[in-house]
């Protein structure tokens, strides 16, 4: 994982803090609080690319808390509008701040179905905003990219400089 985040010198800086934990925390989801990354028994069953993806996602997400207002600024610039919207049906994610967030003028956040039994028992209210995207999660920003560049990094694929800069 040093090889392949050293070059985002803020990013490679965090150290890391790591938390094994139960299924019944957040179902067993990889999830972080503060600069700690919690991860279940399920993480360990992962293939190692798995694994390592994985773990720079959720260290993307530490690096967002730490680095709340440049996120910010990285995501006004690209078309993200933060909006104080409350709602009981709001999925809640530990990985994200407490803004629901619009873009090209539409609200998205992950929403429960009616009636839900598990945290999985939700949809993303207008994920089609995001069709010509190669996003693979899309409740969030901060889900967003900390979901599609991991990829980018391990297969040294990076190449916006935008958002190169945002970890260095």
């Amino acid at each position: 994982i040093k090889n392949i985040i050293k070059k985002y010198k803020r990013l490679d800086k965090i150290q890391w803090n790591i938390c094994k934990t139960s299924l019944k925390l957040e179902e067993g989801m990889p999830h972080t609080h503060g600069r700690i990354i919690y991860l279940s028994e399920l993480f360990f069953n992962l293939s190692k690319t798995k694994q390592i993806n994985t773990l720079i996602h959720e260290k993307i997400h530490v690096y967002q808390r730490m680095y709340r207002d440049k996120t910010y600024k990285l995501y006004k610039s690209l078309g993200f509008k933060r909006h104080n919207f409350k709602s009981k049906m709001i999925r809640s994610n530990p990985d994200n701040d407490k803004y629901v967030y619009s873009y090209k003028g539409k609200l998205f956040y992950k929403k429960y179905k009616k009636l839900p039994k598990s945290l999985y028992d939700t949809y993303t209210l207008n994920k089609d905003i995001f069709n010509d995207k190669n996003y693979k999660q899309t409740e969030h920003p901060n889900e967003i990219f900390a979901s599609t560049l991991p990829e980018l990094m391990m297969k040294n694929k990076m190449k916006d400089k935008k958002l190169i800069e945002y970890f260095n």
